[in-house]
């Protein structure tokens, strides 16, 4: 990534395996990430490194993959946000900060119980709870 460090967006389709989301930290101008069909993702945490980020898709193919999204909370910018698999995670309060968010589509939510942390966000405009239990 270091030769593409001005890169603004990236779209990938993985085959499965594991992501490594850190090697995105060298392109810093990135607003846009979406990757489809990652086993897992790892270094989540380093999206914090990414202060343009906006759009976030990442999608998985293993079920459960995600055992929690805090690393959301380092993303403030962020105004789309797309996760899945998400059955593992039982704490969405990492979505109160994330004032900017207009789209939220969390797929596989079946453990999200409580609606507050995405009622807190007052420029939604679109959200989508698939295959979840709300």
């Amino acid at each position: 990534m270091t030769e593409i460090d001005h890169l603004n967006s990236i779209s990938a389709h993985a085959t499965g395996g594991t992501i490594d989301l850190k090697a995105l930290t060298a392109a810093r101008e990135l607003a846009i990430v979406s990757i489809y069909c990652a086993g897992r993702y790892k270094n989540a945490a380093s999206l914090r490194r990414i202060p343009h980020l906006r759009y976030l898709a990442l999608r998985t193919t293993e079920p459960g993959a995600w055992r929690s999204i805090d690393f959301l909370g380092n993303c403030p910018r962020l105004d789309f946000l797309w996760l899945d698999n998400l059955q593992q995670v039982r704490d969405y309060t990492s979505l109160q900060p994330l004032t900017n968010l207009t789209t939220v589509w969390l797929d596989d939510a079946t453990q999200l119980t409580d609606l507050d942390p995405i009622g807190q966000l007052g420029d939604l405009l679109s959200l989508s709870l698939s295959r979840s239990n709300i």
